[in-house]
């Protein structure tokens, strides 16, 4: 059954585009909806708005409201107004500080960068002197940021965990190739630094979750079953006409988890499973679909598997070829 898309352009501050973003749980359970607007007529000038749901008992979250500070982000000096988007989940690092990352590319140069900003109340943001990680890429659209635990250890990580003995994956989706890479390494919240383990990760020895159609991928943390789930974008075949005809372009593939073999790797791909039968349902399935994963976080779930512009806790990066409006589907 088809709804009407979760969040779509009604404010001055995303009237010309909702883009990509993600959601954050916060620790009261509201789900808290960051995204891309566009506010200019003729120009893909990208801002960061925020969203809450309407009614937070609706397991769907089908309205939104949109408060009145928005943006919380705009594009000051040293930054590409039209390389700005895709807010991370925001986390928190042991010091009371929210952080989110928001991709970009420095002005005149090929420097793709995770831009860092900083909130104590998710009102008000404040971005830092530089960013968290950046390399000679090419943009950086859809970033992901998560901690994973130390080997021997099987279950995932909420994104706000945070500890010295843990490794963080920085995933990126690069715009001028069309595949999404990441790289393991250490996170200091002191210094706002991310450094890979490998040096020439980045650039020569590039991961990827998968090596076929995938790109624009975010992950979410499911506190019911201690894992982190992988959903992914793949761009179709079919022609622009065939896609105005059908109302969409672009599908979700199927869920997968990480695994927290993950770290440390250096060389290989991660490991998935596929999540795919639970989210449907399939009698071969162990346990009630419905219990797979959390309130919060099942019913943001919800909200991007029809067309929302988030979903779990992180998930929410994908634009169609129209317009660059999210319009996936299972």
């Amino acid at each position: 059954m088809a709804l009407d898309p979760a969040i779509k352009p009604s404010i001055p501050t995303d009237q010309y585009g909702v883009w990509s973003g993600s959601a954050t749980i916060l620790p009261n359970g509201t789900v808290a909806m960051l995204y891309t607007g566009i506010d200019r007529p003729g120009t893909n000038y990208q801002i960061q708005n925020i969203a809450f749901p309407k009614d937070p008992s609706d397991p769907l979250l089908r309205e939104w409201v949109k408060p009145g500070y928005n943006p919380i982000a705009v594009p000051d000096a040293g930054i590409n107004a039209t390389q700005f988007r895709d807010p991370t989940t925001a986390w928190h690092a042991g010091d009371g500080l929210w952080r989110m990352l928001v991709g970009g590319l420095k002005p005149g140069t090929l420097r793709g960068m995770a831009i860092l900003y900083r909130s104590r109340d998710f009102k008000h943001w404040v971005r830092a002197k530089h960013p968290l990680h950046s390399a000679l890429t090419g943009m950086w659209e859809c970033p992901d940021f998560f901690p994973v635990r130390e080997p021997g250890k099987t279950d995932g990580l909420d994104t706000s965990e945070f500890g010295p003995r843990y490794k963080y994956v920085l995933k990126n989706s690069l715009d001028l190739t069309r595949y999404d890479y990441y790289t393991v390494g250490t996170y200091n919240n002191r210094t706002e630094r991310y450094v890979p383990d490998n040096p020439t990760g980045d650039v020569y020895q590039r991961l990827q979750y998968d090596y076929g159609n995938f790109y624009a991928s975010k992950t979410f943390y499911d506190p019911a079953k201690n894992r982190r789930v992988l959903l992914g974008w793949a761009n179709e075949s079919d022609s622009v006409a065939h896609d105005n005809a059908k109302g969409w372009a672009g599908i979700h593939v199927r869920p997968y988890y990480v695994l927290p073999s993950i770290y440390p790797l250096l060389g290989s791909s991660c490991i998935q499973k596929s999540i795919y039968d639970e989210l449907i349902g399939c009698a071969a399935c162990a346990g009630d679909p419905e219990e797979d994963m959390a309130g919060p976080q099942r019913q943001a779930a919800a909200a991007v598997a029809r067309g929302g512009a988030g979903s779990a806790e992180g998930q929410g990066c994908q634009r169609g070829r129209q317009g660059r409006q999210a319009r996936p589907a299972l």
